[in-house]
């Protein structure tokens, strides 16, 4: 299946782009690179993409502007955020922009292959779910059915809260009732749930 895959990669630094393309290339998948955010937006209008790997600095737009506007234009497309000057706050910012995923650098080879399957795994699951059915057959209020989208989406409580500026035992207390409306008693049975509607 991962020869059916398209990737496009932005990233300002030459070594680093032909690095990622192809480390990606090697593993089966479709890869295009782009020197920056401006170029992968053109990419992105001229060529469907399942996924775009960005660097969170680049000229002209930055992986936060090229992320906004992949969201906005492009909802499908999965996009994963990667830096070599992490802070808490452009995680904060990437993952509230709905990125599926940010890792820093430098990382090992297999960490990002196993980091871009996961993602892509991810996407998949995702798009096969209806939430809208899914908050009806359960009964959950309009913030429940927001937590269990951050839920399936793989991230902590922790991150869940950060994402909907809520505390995290809000997100607990919140949890607890999505598990007793669906009736099951951990995230993993949840998600089964789900995947079963």
């Amino acid at each position: 299946m991962t020869e059916q895959v398209r990737i496009l990669i932005a990233e300002d630094d030459p070594q680093d782009l032909e690095n990622l393309v192809t480390i990606l290339q090697n593993e089966g998948y479709l890869v295009d690179g782009a020197r920056n955010g401006e170029e992968a937006l053109q990419r992105l209008r001229e060529n469907p993409y399942q996924m775009v790997i960005t660097d969170l600095r680049m000229p002209k737009q930055d992986g936060l502007e090229v992320l906004a506007r992949i969201r906005e234009d492009y909802p499908r497309v999965g996009v994963m955020v990667i830096t070599g000057y992490p802070s808490l706050d452009s995680s904060i910012q990437s993952l509230r922009g709905e990125a599926f995923d940010y890792i820093v650098k430098p990382f090992d080879v297999d960490y990002l292959k196993l980091r871009v399957a996961n993602c892509l795994e991810r996407m998949r699951s995702q798009g096969e779910v209806d939430f809208e059915r899914v908050a009806q057959t359960f009964g959950l209020t309009g913030r429940e059915i927001e937590v269990v989208q951050n839920l399936y989406q793989g991230l902590s409580n922790a991150e869940i809260a950060s994402n909907l500026k809520i505390s995290e035992g809000t997100v607990k207390i919140h949890l607890e009732h999505v598990f007793r409306k669906a009736g099951v008693k951990s995230r993993t049975a949840l998600l089964a749930r789900i995947r079963d509607l």
